[in-house]
């Protein structure tokens, strides 16, 4: 069995750690957070206050002002 790649989309990979940008609410609302693990299907994002989000990749993109 090979290991399946996460695909790549067009913000670039998103590393543990990478501080994001997370839309929400039908992209009307934004919140910045870090990445705490990329899924094949989501990518978990801690926003340090003691809640972790799910979103689906198109909803996350790299926070271009860090």
């Amino acid at each position: 069995m090979t290991d399946q790649k996460i695909p790549i989309n067009e913000r670039g990979a998103l590393d543990i750690g990478t501080r994001v940008l997370c839309y929400f609410n039908n992209r009307r609302n934004s919140r910045i957070g870090y990445v705490a693990e990329v899924r094949k299907d989501n990518i978990l994002v801690d926003f340090n206050d003691g809640f972790i989000g799910t979103y689906p990749h198109e909803d996350v993109m790299r926070d271009t002002k860090a």
